[in-house]
């Protein structure tokens, strides 16, 4: 293993007096012109080259062969990236069109085209539309209902109710009288319900067996 100087990563100016008494030394910092010299004198170097003679190599190589066909390249011609007339008439054409949008009133509009295009102004506070849907709390006697069909399908998988079967028979409950059509909540409304009750059931439950096997431990 041949030897090497400790912490030459860090020094990158080196120089070899060629004059002087520090002839043969070798010298080295670690930026041009930053901080101090450190020299190597030949003993020194000798030292760490483990008196291992640098031969210089020898490699072994073939002679290279001869191509039977001459290597074509194609040249590469820069073409002209300046902008026609026709393509400035289309950006302004475009940028008309864009700019007689009237994107006040299109969002929540069934009668007009909802364009799905980032026009000029749109992030403005003015040309927001800040109207939401109303939201309506589920009736305490649609709720009861929905209980009934919630437990009917915990008790029997094979009678579980989906959202759709749910509103279907709420809506069953408004045709017999039992129930007001305004009571009837939508059938995304009756699924966020199915979640949430769901998840709360789950908790009671649990709740409910950890008591059961305390009592169990103390009896």
């Amino acid at each position: 293993k041949i030897g090497t100087i400790a912490g030459i990563k860090s020094l990158h100016e080196w120089t070899w007096p060629a004059q002087g008494e520090d002839t043969g030394f070798v010298y080295a910092r670690i930026l041009p012109g930053i901080g101090e010299w450190k020299k190597w004198s030949p003993a020194q170097i000798k030292k760490i080259q483990k008196q291992r003679k640098n031969e210089k190599p020898n490699p072994e190589y073939s002679t290279h062969t001869e191509p039977s066909k001459k290597w074509t390249l194609p040249i590469v011609v820069s073409k002209d990236d300046s902008v026609t007339n026709d393509e400035l008439l289309e950006l302004d054409l475009l940028n008309s069109s864009l700019n007689s949008m009237d994107i006040t009133n299109v969002i929540g509009s069934s009668k007009k085209q909802i364009h799905d295009v980032f026009v000029s102004g749109w992030a403005l506070k003015s040309n927001k539309n800040y109207k939401r849907e109303s939201w309506k709390r589920i009736s305490k006697s649609a709720k009861h209902l929905l209980e009934n069909m919630f437990h009917t399908g915990t008790a029997n998988p094979n009678n579980k109710f989906s959202a759709q079967q749910m509103y279907e028979e709420l809506v069953r409950h408004v045709q017999l009288g039992e129930l007001d059509e305004n009571d009837v909540p939508k059938i995304s409304t009756i699924q966020n319900w199915i979640t949430g009750f769901s998840r709360k059931w789950k908790e009671i439950m649990a709740i409910r067996e950890l008591e059961a096997r305390e009592n169990e431990i103390i009896v």
